[in-house]
């Protein structure tokens, strides 16, 4: 641990200790060299944090998890790197002037503008998927165009990687190069920031979202995301769907399966309150359930067996008793919840709802769970395609974070 703290140092002040130089040492070659050394020391880093999360002996309470000491080293990274860039420019520029070094041109080429050497920010392609822009838009601002220190050229080169399909097509008449990012996204802004546009052809996709074409873990959360990720679209434009309970609830149900519909009104009878109107949010997460349920049912031998014919499965359903035939009641008795020991899971676990979300995030990092799908996995292991339903970010609406 005493290393990797050391390693986080030296990469947190890597251009803090560059400007130690005096002004004549911090010529071109030098910011390359330091910058290569970034890299890899940041390469050092995360190999060695990786090995800290898969060792059983290293203290889950350690302040180095707690105060997520890999998160603040990553910013630092991307920060000097950023600065380091910056100033190559500026001695590049200085150089040109003066007309000294010819060879300049050649050794930022190689290093500079090749994104595959730059951090990976994970934003995700824009193909024109009207649906898909709002997500893009607001994660392309908070992730490269506000990022402090990165240079204009950096945001062209970021900007026409994840743009795909029809939105490359309208960047094509765009020349290339930092002077010419503002009119880029201008240009994609002026195309796909039509509001009234934009919310005629949420409702039309989300009124035309085909229905679950048969029971299985797969279908139904194909229904599932597909609602509540253009819900949140929709929300993100200012439609008030906190209002829509009935609206949504009862458009949910005419996409779900007539099994999964006749589950959720035997939840409801069990529930105490048959007659009051149905939230979404408990329709979401009884699907969530039923979802984890048929995933751990369809990863077994045996209901790999009995999936060929119906009757099959019907006879075992009947064997089994009514407890079987609840397929929440079958995934809760067959997990402890990590948190309180009790038969539950973690989502619906009343101890871990109380906490705060900060105290909900040191929970998950001291039992070592995903932020996303809350299981026992690391987050970058992760193969669950749930999304926040705040904010539609790779992480579990329990732990949102509200800006």
């Amino acid at each position: 641990m005493e290393a990797q703290l050391k390693r986080a140092g030296l990469i947190e002040r890597a251009y803090e200790n560059f400007g130690k130089l005096v002004e004549k040492l911090m010529t071109m070659g030098a910011c390359i060299s330091r910058m290569e050394q970034l890299k890899i020391r940041w390469t050092e880093f995360e190999a060695a944090h990786k090995r800290l999360e898969e060792d059983k002996e290293v203290d889950a309470n350690d302040p180095y998890f707690t105060d997520d000491k890999y998160e603040a080293t990553y910013e630092g990274f991307l920060t000097n790197l950023g600065r380091f860039q910056d100033r190559l420019l500026k001695v590049k520029a200085e150089t040109l002037r003066l007309g000294t070094q010819p060879a300049a041109d050649g050794l930022v080429n190689d290093m500079d503008v090749n994104r595959t050497k730059l951090p990976t920010i994970v934003i995700g392609d824009f193909s024109g998927d009207i649906q898909d822009w709002v997500r893009f838009r607001d994660t392309f601002r908070e992730m490269v165009i506000e990022r402090p220190n990165l240079p204009n050229i950096f945001k062209m080169n970021y900007l026409r990687n994840y743009v795909k399909g029809e939105a490359a097509e309208l960047l094509q008449e765009v020349p290339s190069g930092g002077d010419h990012f503002a009119t880029a996204w201008q240009v994609l802004l002026s195309h796909y920031d039509n509001k009234r546009l934009l919310i005629n052809k949420l409702m039309t996709k989300l009124m035309s979202l085909p229905a679950m074409t048969n029971d299985s873990a797969t279908e139904l959360m194909r229904v599932l995301n597909g609602v509540r990720n253009l819900l949140q679209a929709l929300r993100a434009l200012g439609s008030p769907i906190d209002q829509w309970d009935h609206f949504t609830v009862f458009l949910m149900r005419s996409k779900i399966s007539p099994k999964c519909q006749s589950k959720w009104e035997d939840s409801v009878k069990q529930s105490g309150e048959p007659t009051e109107p149905d939230t979404f949010r408990n329709l979401c997460k009884f699907l969530e359930a039923e979802r984890n349920a048929l995933s751990l049912l369809e990863s077994t031998k045996e209901y790999a067996k009995k999936t060929p014919t119906d009757k099959g499965e019907n006879k075992a359903s009947t064997s089994r008793g009514k407890k079987s035939s609840n397929f929440v009641q079958a995934i809760q008795e067959q997990s402890a919840c990590p948190v309180c020991a009790e038969e539950h899971t973690v989502e619906q676990c009343s101890k871990f709802r109380k906490q705060s979300v900060d105290e909900r995030k040191q929970t998950l990092g001291q039992k070592r769970l995903c932020y996303n799908c809350l299981d026992p996995h690391m987050l970058r292991d992760c193969k669950s395609t749930a999304m926040c339903f705040t904010c539609n970010g790779k992480h579990h609406t329990l732990i949102h974070t509200p800006f």
